[in-house]
This record gives structure tokens, C-alpha cells and sequence, in this order.
């Protein structure tokens, strides 16, 4: 008589036999994650959509000069600082220009008109900007002029840049960095001509807008940074 088997669990005699898997080897569950959504699977980037004025301020340096005293911008118009248009002579007058010799004294009414005529005598000859230093006396402070910019930017521009794009405040930064840079240098009403890039900003396809947003008249460097910074503002995966 054979030796008795060693009894095994009930209703099974011996160890149990080894599952065969096949090539369908088992591997651990992932841990639960989101609904509908492994915990294996990254989530998505968030959207930065802040545009500080310190950002502001470092795009304007790089495309915008910064003039301290009167000239004549490319239309003819009187202009000082960050490209500020003055229209009118009470308009130059209500800011604080001072003596260039000293840097500190304050202009008197009659010294900013001296300017004014000085500088608008030039009309119709195409002068670049600094070639208005040596007909002016006088110079409005650096810190009075990126005062002026971001009184501009934040009453003027910006609430423009809301009114045209009803999704302004979801924008992604670069987008922002992109639009503010064609707004000042167009002006509003000029942006508002490119319908063809409104429609694809509005529907947040910057792909398509990096390819409406050239403008003429600008250095080649200027329209390639527009567009490098819609094409920033796309989704890493490309989708819109």
C-alpha cells in the first residue's frame, strides 16, 4: 500500500497547482487616481494668465525706446517717453519737465512752448527721435515717463484689450505679452483691424494668431517675438 498523501486544504489534496498565465503576465493595479482618471496619468499644466506690470515694463524696453525730451514721432505728432503722444501744447505743460543743464529745476510754462516750437518746426522731415535732443532744453525724468506709461496702460490699454476680447481674463500670459505689444505700438483702434486674428484669438487658437499677427512697418525681430509668444501660449500637447 502506498504512503498516504499529505492532505492539503479541503477538497483539494496537495499543494494547489500554479495558475499559468501565459504571456498575460499580472501586473499591479495602479493606484485609483481621479475619477475616470489613473493616478499614473499627469495632470494638466495650469494656464498662467497674470501679467504683472514689472513684465510689462520688460517688454516695452526691449520694443519701445524710452525719449526724454520732445520729438516728433513718425506721423508727425509730438511724443515723449515710452512713445506717449502729447496733443496739444497744454497737454506738454501739465507735465513735469525739467532744465536738462541741471536735471532738477523745474520748466516754466514759456521754456515747454520754446520746445514745443522747436520740435514741431520739424514737421514733414523724417528726423529719428534723438536728433530732437539738440533743439530742446529740457527733459522729463525717466521715473516721471514709465509713470505715465502704466497710467496709460492700466486706464487706457488694458480695459481696451477687455472690451475687444470678451475672454481677456483667461488668456495666457504670453497671449497677453503679445496683444498689449500690437495694441500700444497700433493703437486699439488699429488692432481692431486685424479681424483675421480676432477670430482666432477669440476662439483661443494661437497657433492661427502667431500666423495673422504680422504688422508692416516694424523690424522683422518685433513681429517673430509676437509670434513666438502666441505660439507660447498653445497647450504643450498642441491641442486647443
Amino acid at each position: 500500500m502506498a504512503n498516504s498523501r499529505v492532505p492539503g486544504p479541503i477538497g483539494l489534496m496537495g499543494p494547489p497547482a500554479a495558475i499559468d498565465d501565459g504571456t498575460r503576465a499580472r501586473a499591479p493595479s495602479p493606484r485609483p487616481g481621479p475619477i475616470g482618471m489613473p493616478a499614473s496619468s499627469p495632470l494638466p499644466a495650469p494656464v498662467t494668465t497674470e501679467l504683472s506690470w514689472a513684465q510689462i515694463k520688460a517688454d516695452m524696453e526691449a520694443h519701445e525706446a524710452l525719449i526724454l525730451h520732445l520729438y516728433l514721432d513718425s506721423e508727425d505728432k509730438v511724443t515723449v517717453g515710452v512713445g506717449n503722444m502729447l496733443p496739444t501744447l497744454a497737454a506738454a505743460r501739465a507735465l513735469a519737465f525739467v532744465l536738462r543743464s541741471d536735471g532738477v529745476s523745474a520748466a516754466t510754462p514759456a521754456q515747454i512752448k520754446a520746445d514745443w516750437d522747436s520740435v514741431n518746426a520739424e514737421a514733414g522731415k523724417n528726423r529719428r527721435a534723438a536728433s530732437f535732443a539738440r533743439l530742446t532744453s529740457l527733459d522729463l525724468p525717466e521715473a516721471v515717463c514709465w509713470s505715465l506709461l502704466k497710467k496709460r496702460i492700466d486706464g487706457e490699454f488694458l480695459p481696451g484689450l477687455k472690451k475687444l476680447f470678451s475672454g481677456w481674463n483667461t488668456f495666457p500670459t504670453p497671449a497677453k505679452r503679445a496683444l498689449l505689444d500690437m495694441a500700444y505700438n497700433l493703437g486699439l483702434r488699429g488692432l481692431g483691424k486685424f479681424r483675421t486674428l480676432i477670430g482666432h484669438v477669440e476662439k483661443s487658437d494661437w497657433g492661427k494668431a502667431a500666423d495673422a499677427c504680422e504688422r508692416k512697418g516694424i523690424p522683422d525681430e518685433r513681429n517673430a517675438w509676437t509670434k513666438a509668444r502666441f505660439r507660447a501660449a498653445m497647450p504643450a500637447d498642441g491641442a486647443r
